[in-house]
């Protein structure tokens, strides 16, 4: 948790709601209200972001195998200069402008290189954290505004 955080004042759910919560091990009503909070606390649905990102790395078998080594992998990717993050992000984007620019100074190839900017693209915009935090977001919104309008539902 972050300074800025202060999950008593928030009522914020602790780390093993969260993980419960991950796991569907939830009532339905408890994971609801923890849908509901974590639609409206950034450190929360940044807690769970990093808690589903650690659970697809552990069920790919991209963790390592013991205790000191995961801590060694996690305390790596924490220090990991963000400057290198953005220099890759920004590497697909220059690529997506020059496939897109080389759409129109090499006529003969246009849709070839229209795709490949398209997909460079999608590359540029599926690497950028925000849009992984947002599609978070706004799934966990989804799913609870659809369990809302069912609960509404029933009771018309």
């Amino acid at each position: 948790m972050t300074k800025l955080h202060d999950a008593t004042a928030l009522k914020c759910p602790d780390e093993a709601a969260l993980a419960a919560f991950l796991g569907g091990k939830l009532k339905e009503a408890d994971a609801r209200a923890i849908e509901g909070h974590i639609a409206g606390c950034p450190a929360c649905l940044e807690n769970v972001r990093a808690g589903y990102l650690g659970e697809r790395l552990h069920d790919g078998g991209g963790l390592p195998a013991s205790d000191t080594e995961i801590i060694r992998k996690a305390k790596g990717i924490a220090k990991m200069d963000p400057r290198k993050k953005n220099i890759r992000t920004n590497l697909w984007l220059a690529a997506t402008a020059a496939a897109f620019l080389l759409s129109f100074i090499a006529p003969k190839f246009f849709a070839q290189f229209l795709v490949a900017s398209l997909i460079l693209g999608l590359k540029w915009v599926s690497e950028s954290e925000s849009v992984r935090t947002l599609i978070v977001a706004m799934d966990a919104k989804r799913r609870h505004e659809n369990k809302e309008e069912e609960i509404s539902k029933w009771r018309r």
